[in-house]
């Protein structure tokens, strides 16, 4: 079965990195959106992931989120950014986005190890666990532990698919 990703970015080189980078995947196929706009009026086309980034024209990722949960609450996004900000990243969290994370190195394979936990916990037949865990209050310590447990498989994930 071949998973359909929307990438939703205004950053014409980021969004084909993101792109090119989730393309070597047999599994997975993408479509590029601009702005939220575009990906709304697709949302026919049933994606079974959006990567988002925050900022964008028209309207921005906080209101095309909103709009995608109001249309198709089951889809997991998650949010990419330029610039962290803990208060959106509170809302985005409340309001039940899979992941916010911030564009920078490592971001792209952090991205991919996320596409793949999904995938596999829907190939298992669970719920998207996923999001929950990253939804729940961590301890900064806990925190800093899954993020280098998360750019530690991207890079293996890196090695690997490279051999």
């Amino acid at each position: 079965m071949q998973w359909l990703v929307f990438i939703v970015e205004d950053n014409e080189m980021y969004s084909f990195m993101l792109d090119y980078s989730l393309s070597d995947d047999y599994a997975l196929r993408t479509v590029r959106f601009e702005n939220g706009e575009e990906c709304i009026r697709s949302l026919h086309l049933n994606p079974d992931m959006i990567i988002l980034d925050y900022a964008l024209p028209g309207i921005n990722g906080l209101e095309t989120f909103r709009r995608i949960k109001l249309i198709k609450p089951e889809i997991p996004v998650i949010i990419l950014t330029g610039h962290y900000d803990e208060k959106t990243a509170r809302i985005f969290n409340k309001e039940g986005v899979l992941q916010y994370m911030l564009k920078e190195e490592g971001s792209v394979q952090n991205v991919r190890f996320l596409i793949d936990k999904v995938i596999q916990e829907k190939k298992e037949g669970g719920e998207n666990k996923v999001g929950v865990v990253l939804r729940k209050k961590l301890s900064p310590l806990t925190l800093v532990i899954f993020c280098l447990m998360v750019l530690i498989a991207g890079i293996l994930l890196a090695v690997i698919t490279k051999n």
